[in-house]
């Protein structure tokens, strides 16, 4: 008998904990999306610090990295080495506060337009503060983005909140121009010339301009020989055959190219790309605004369907 009780409460069981009210595994059915109103932010934490800004504010020269606990071993600092700043209990320095570490480039421009942005200020790491003195102060490194270097500048620490991705739709690749706010990338971190998904890149319209964090930009160019910044203008060889007698060479008395002919080459294709116009554009990416400045915006490239250029235009969706 006992041993019948025990056999009935095993089919029992299961009947029971199908009535027990459920609280979080329903949170993910349905759409297949979590419903917590918070999602994982689009920047990672090191491209979101280390992005760096074009500025028309310049840096303060006062305050710098002046030495380093093994200087006489290495000259740059990384990810917990010590270093020291000429900034003391007398400048306000006080035991656990950060400071950016910042390497001011120049003054720039845009290179298409010479259009004056203000100054690019690349952003090395984050420091903080360990040990003070009256003069200096003793900061461990944090966060890295290159190298500290003895002459690196110091100011204020200010965080970043970071972009939250948006709900998945598809990137049309032939939309029309929406007329919206629209500028153009100049620049890009590292000074690369081909960028891809994760790079940042910088444009020449800010908060002049109505530019806002947060903001999605499309990532496009104009159709053309060659695509890119560089206009047919400049193509090499523009009305150049590549075989100037090729009509005469490939024709008999029946089958003769015409002035029309393809085989025309390149005089023939230069001609028609000239004429031609209400070309769709050609839509290669999309970058995310984590940077505002007065002049230009600093932005995160999200996707790309292609390689992204110096150059391309950006417009707001």
């Amino acid at each position: 008998m006992p041993r019948l009780r025990r056999f009935a409460t095993l089919l029992l069981l299961p009947m029971l904990v199908s009535l027990l009210p459920i609280s979080g595994v329903r949170a993910q059915q349905g759409s297949g999306m979590p419903l917590e109103p918070n999602r994982v932010p689009i920047v990672h934490r090191t491209d979101l610090y280390c992005a760096g800004v074009i500025s028309k504010r310049q840096v303060s020269p006062e305050f710098y990295v002046v030495g380093g606990e093994k200087e006489t071993e290495i000259n740059w600092y990384t990810t917990s080495n010590v270093v020291y700043l000429n900034y003391g209990a007398k400048h306000g320095a006080s035991v656990g506060e950060s400071l950016y570490v910042v390497r001011p480039r120049g003054k720039y421009e845009n290179p298409f337009t010479g259009k004056d942005l203000g100054w690019y200020i690349e952003e090395v790491g984050i420091l903080r503060i360990i040990s003070v003195q009256r003069n200096v102060s003793t900061a461990r490194v944090e966060t890295t983005c290159d190298t500290i270097r003895i002459g690196d500048l110091v100011r204020a620490y200010s965080g970043y909140v970071a972009a939250t991705p948006r709900e998945y739709a598809p990137l049309n690749r032939w939309d029309l121009p929406s007329g919206k706010l629209s500028g153009q990338i100049i620049l890009s971190r590292w000074n690369r010339n081909y960028m891809s998904e994760r790079d940042v890149i910088y444009i020449d319209i800010g908060d002049d301009k109505g530019v806002k964090l947060g903001q999605y930009y499309t990532i496009y160019r104009d159709p053309g020989i060659p695509e890119g910044p560089v206009g047919r203008g400049t193509r090499i060889l523009r009305y150049d055959d590549d075989f100037p007698n090729r009509v005469d060479e490939y024709r008999d008395d029946r089958y003769r190219g015409t002035d029309f002919s393809s085989l025309r080459g390149k005089k023939r294709e230069a001609e028609v790309v000239d004429e031609r116009d209400g070309l769709p554009r050609k839509v290669v990416g999309e970058m995310v605004i984590i940077r505002v400045e007065d002049k230009a915006a600093t932005g995160y490239i999200t996707r790309v369907t292609q390689e992204v250029n110096i150059g391309d235009y950006v417009e707001l969706q």
